[in-house]
């Protein structure tokens, strides 16, 4: 099975996707764009001088987050960068992650009696 096939993604799937995107992602994006925000610029800025800042080396290169960790963690980032309409979204994300989440038999290394070419 082919991860682009669009027969791989089950007609439940595809609906609780749909749902997320005209229910949750559509008016987010809506309001956001009311307010004129932008997250990239579609071109470069003759005012900006550079785009290159210094590495900022961190104790550890890797973070560790429970799954209970994400959602606050999701909601306290996008309040601090003042996007409420992202901050609303922590919620019916995590809720659409569960519910996406892989069964233990889909996540499972591959089974030692199939033959594995390369």
């Amino acid at each position: 099975m082919n991860s682009t096939d669009k027969s791989a993604i089950d007609l439940g799937t595809r609906r609780l996707l749909g749902k997320f995107w005209t229910q949750q992602l559509v008016p987010a994006a809506a309001a956001l764009r009311a307010r004129g925000v932008k997250f990239f610029e579609s071109g470069p800025n003759p005012a900006v001088e550079t785009y290159y800042c210094q590495h900022q080396s961190t104790d550890s290169p890797f973070v560790t987050l429970e799954s209970d960790q994400w959602e606050p963690l999701l909601r306290e980032m996008w309040q601090c960068e003042e996007l409420p309409e992202l901050a609303a979204l922590a919620g019916p994300l995590m809720a659409l992650a569960q519910k996406l989440k892989l069964r233990e038999e889909e996540q499972a290394d591959v089974s030692p009696f199939i033959y594995v070419m390369f």
